[in-house]
């Protein structure tokens, strides 16, 4: 492909969308004043054409993080519902659930973040690295790495929705992974 142009307004993007009307709906779950001074953890809206950021969303507060949450995927469906996935991190170690919400009114607002990646025999309780897609039927898609826990194997696994994200399916495992990194390296999903 041939370079077009680069915009530097939208901050350390983690996901990215682009609607009918080249809306582009950026997500920056990497910034904070230690790694990107003067930045701040959320979701830009702005114009394809020439760059301008038009809208900010500041991070969902969370629990024990002073920055906050904001998606690490993003998705803007047909009729205009923006969705967004992040990692709700808990500290060192415990559960890390998979958390959804959901804007009807292109980006104004979002609901409050659920999680959709669910415990249990037929869930997943360590997770990171969300990305999320919607196909044209309106199905809203999101893949997200799980981390071995007991018996289980590090996986991807997909859950879905056909309403919008109101109900979700259970984790579906979609590939294992056995190697995850070279030894001494280290680096942060989403690497899928």
């Amino acid at each position: 492909g041939k370079f077009v142009r680069e915009y530097d307004s939208f901050g350390r993007i983690s996901g990215l969308a682009i609607d009918k009307n080249d809306v582009i709906y950026t997500t920056d779950s990497e910034s904070t004043e230690k790694v990107h001074p003067g930045w701040q953890r959320g979701v830009r809206l702005g114009s394809l054409k020439d760059g301008k950021v038009t809208m900010f969303i500041p991070p969902h507060p969370v629990p024990n993080s002073p920055d906050g949450a904001m998606g690490e995927g993003v998705a803007v469906d047909a009729a205009g519902n923006v969705y967004v996935t992040f990692t709700g991190f808990h500290g060192v170690g415990g559960n890390y659930p998979i958390k959804f919400s959901r804007s009807s009114d292109g980006g104004l607002t979002f609901s409050n973040p659920r999680t959709i990646s669910t415990g249990g025999k037929d869930g997943t309780a360590r997770n990171q690295g969300s990305d999320i897609a919607v196909a044209p039927d309106g199905t809203v898609y999101v893949a997200y790495r799980t981390y071995a826990g007991g018996s289980d194997a590090s996986s991807i696994n997909v859950v879905k929705s056909k309403d919008c994200g109101v109900h979700w399916s259970q984790p579906v495992v979609v590939g294992t992974i056995t190697a995850v990194q070279a030894p001494g390296v280290a680096f942060r999903t989403p690497t899928f």
